[in-house]
């Protein structure tokens, strides 16, 4: 390290802002919206999670794929 050398190499403080840039971006942009749309906090407690799964009911919709017939049809299916 030379005395006109800068504290932190260009790279090193690239790396820094890509890494913990994101952070703060997320929380400022998350309680941004949620002062602008003045919306609240919901506890899980207070959710209605019926229907989304249901044991009993979780397959009442379910339909057999019909087998694909063409050969990129089957290819896609084998994946």
């Amino acid at each position: 390290v030379t005395p006109d050398s800068p504290p932190f190499p260009k790279d090193q403080v690239i790396k820094f802002v890509t890494n913990y840039l994101p952070l703060p971006t997320l929380i400022l942009l998350v309680f941004g919206y949620k002062f602008i749309k003045q919306s609240a906090m919901v506890r899980a407690k207070h959710m209605d999670f019926r229907g989304v799964c249901d044991p009993d009911n979780h397959f009442a919709d379910w339909k057999e794929e019909e087998p694909p017939t063409t050969f990129w049809g089957k290819v896609w299916f084998f994946l």
